[in-house]
């Protein structure tokens, strides 16, 4: 049920996340200096800490719904918290990395959104490897018969 809830947690929250990030009043613009990017539809600062634009917000809110759909079931949500041990573990490492950090102009994944990455991939790997959820479930009591 762990695992469950981890993927139900996470898909709402990277859900509402994308969703917040095409809200203009949420997103300030990017200071000087920052690395350049090609994608510029909504290109900005989530609540003045997290790069963002149009592509990464979709990208969120797909990963989003993945996560609230694979819910229903343990092993569809444990592959998806493993997936999300490679895919935000190679995020985290790609965002270190000047030259990559906005997956050429594309996608800015620097600065916190890097560290939020390498979180997300720690969290999802304890859940897809680590925790064990329970095979066995203890039969309902029998109501005893009225003689």
């Amino acid at each position: 049920m762990q695992t469950r809830l981890f993927s139900l947690a996470f898909g709402t929250f990277y859900f509402a996340i994308g969703i917040l990030g095409f809200i203009p009043g949420l997103r300030t613009s990017p200071p000087a200096g920052s690395p350049h990017v090609d994608a510029t539809a909504a290109y900005g600062y989530f609540l003045s800490q997290f790069p963002i634009n149009a592509v990464h917000d979709v990208f969120n809110i797909v990963i989003g719904l993945i996560g609230i759909i694979v819910f229903a079931r343990l092993e569809p949500a444990r592959i998806y918290c493993r997936t999300l041990l490679l895919l935000f573990g190679a995020l985290a490492c790609i965002g270190f990395l000047p030259t990559l950090d906005t997956l050429w102009g594309w996608l800015p994944i620097f600065g916190a959104d890097t560290w939020l990455h390498a979180v997300t991939a720690v969290a999802a790997g304890y859940f897809g490897f680590v925790v064990t959820e329970p095979t066995y479930v203890e039969p309902a009591p029998a109501h005893a018969a009225h003689a």
